[in-house]
C-alpha cells in the first residue's frame, strides 16, 4: 500500500510472491490518478527493466565444459550483455536474481543457468548468491549439469575449489528419486528433484534451489527421508519418497505439505 495524504489517494497492488518490487508501480498509479483527478496531463509511465542489462557482466566470460559429457558453454560479454554460444544456439542471457540467469532458448527449459564463485565453493555455498563485482566465476550450473569454467583464453579449465559437490560421478543409489512431482495443493503445485553428482536439490518453477541433506540411517542403504535445507541447519521440512518401485520414486510425501505424485 502506498498513499499520498496530500491528494488524498492511495494504492493497494495485491501480488502472488513476495519478491516483487511494487514500489514503482503503485507510485506511477498515484502519480496517475491525481493527475486525471486534477486534469493535468498523465505522466510518463516509469522505464521496464532490461533483464538483459548486467553490471559487469566480464566477470562470467570463460569456457564452460561438462566434464561429464564434455558439452561446453561459451560466455562472452558484449557492452553491458552476456552471450552464450552452446552448439548452434547463440542468444543473449536475461538476468534473473543474484548469479541466475534464463538461457531463452526451449532446449534449456526448465531449468537457469547459476555461476558459481571461488568464494561460494570456499564456504560450502549450495546455491549463487550475488557476489563482489570482482569475485572469479569457476563454474556454472543448469539443473543437473555441472560445467566447470576456463577463463576466456586459457586453453584448460581451471581446477574447482573442492566443494560438497567436486565428486565427478553420480550417485545411482539415488537416481529413483529424481524426477517431477505434482500436487494439487494450490500454494505448491510441483517441484522437481535433481541430482547434481552426489547431491539431491528440490528445484522450484521459480528457478530457485534447495539442498536435501539425507536424514541419518543405521543401515548402509542410503536414506528416503531427506531435510529440506544445508547439512547442519535447523529445519522442520522433511521428504520421504515412499513407494520406491523398480528404479522410480512415485511419491513424496512432505511433512506437513501434503503428497506429490511422479509425473514423469
Amino acid at each position: 500500500m502506498l498513499a499520498d495524504l496530500t491528494e488524498g489517494l492511495a494504492v493497494v497492488i495485491l501480488c502472488n510472491g513476495g519478491d516483487v518490487d511494487t514500489y514503482a508501480p503503485a507510485r506511477y498509479a498515484l502519480q496517475f490518478a491525481a493527475a486525471r483527478r486534477n486534469a493535468r496531463p498523465p505522466p510518463e509511465p516509469p522505464p521496464l527493466p532490461d533483464p538483459t542489462r548486467i553490471p559487469n557482466p566480464s566477470r562470467y566470460a570463460g569456457d564452460y565444459t561438462n566434464p561429464a559429457t564434455g558439452a561446453t558453454l561459451s560466455v562472452r560479454a558484449a557492452g553491458h550483455r552476456l552471450r552464450l554460444r552452446a552448439g548452434p544456439v547463440a542468444l543473449t542471457l536475461q538476468h534473473i536474481d543474484g548469479n541466475a540467469f534464463i538461457v531463452p532458448d526451449n532446449a534449456f527449459d526448465p531449468f537457469p543457468l547459476c555461476f558459481r564463485t571461488s568464494a561460494d565453493a570456499a564456504a560450502g555455498a549450495t546455491t549463487p548468491d550475488e557476489p563482489a563485482t570482482d569475485a572469479v566465476m569457476t563454474a556454472a550450473y543448469h539443473g543437473g549439469d555441472v560445467y566447470i569454467c576456463a577463463p576466456a583464453g586459457a586453453t584448460q579449465p581451471d581446477a574447482p575449489t573442492p566443494d560438497p559437490d567436486s565428486s565427478p560421478d553420480p550417485d545411482p543409489r539415488l537416481s529413483p528419486l529424481v524426477g517431477h512431482y505434482r500436487s494439487h495443493a494450490p500454494y505448491v503445485s510441483n517441484f522437481r528433484i535433481i541430482q547434481r553428482r552426489k547431491r539431491l536439490y528440490l528445484a522450484w518453477p521459480n528457478g530457485g534451489e534447495e539442498p536435501l541433506t539425507p536424514e541419518p540411517l543405521a543401515a548402509a542403504a542410503p536414506s528416503a527421508s531427506f531435510a529440506v535445507g544445508p547439512p547442519g541447519e535447523p529445519t522442520p521440512e522433511r521428504l520421504h519418497f515412499d513407494p520406491i518401485v523398480g528404479t522410480r520414486a512415485l511419491r513424496i510425501r512432505w511433512a506437513g505439505g501434503g503428497d506429490f505424485y511422479r509425473v514423469d
